[in-house]
């Protein structure tokens, strides 16, 4: 009935992410990541709302498990984009500035209202 020749083990550890670097579509931000997920392996606390792109927080001590997400994908183009407000906004996902402006009615007003201001 199941598929016997693939073997199962409870002690398998996922695989962790070997990173790469993120570079923003609209500014000239690139950063080397350690991670792209919700979950870092090494921040055993953290659980982002979104997938994004994650490093190793550089300013904390070792072993601490702090981290930084650095940037995400757009929802609606893919694109990579830094979390600035200048490049791209989050309301329950990540969008680019462009996206933003093009889809600018489907947001609630507050969040317009915040967007014009910028």
């Amino acid at each position: 009935m199941g598929d016997s020749s693939a073997p199962s083990s409870t002690n398998e550890k996922p695989e962790e992410d070997p990173g790469g670097v993120v570079s923003c579509s609209y500014c000239n931000f690139e950063e080397r990541y350690h991670y792209k997920g919700q979950k870092p392996p090494f921040a055993k606390a953290f659980v982002f709302a979104e997938e994004g792109y994650v490093m190793r927080d550089p300013f904390s001590p070792p072993g601490k498990g702090q981290c930084l997400l650095i940037a995400g994908d757009c929802s609606l183009c893919n694109k990579a984009v830094c979390c600035s407000s200048e490049c791209s906004l989050f309301y329950t996902k990540r969008f680019c500035i462009s996206c933003v402006r093009k889809n600018i009615g489907y947001f609630p007003q507050q969040v317009i209202n915040k967007i014009k201001k910028s």
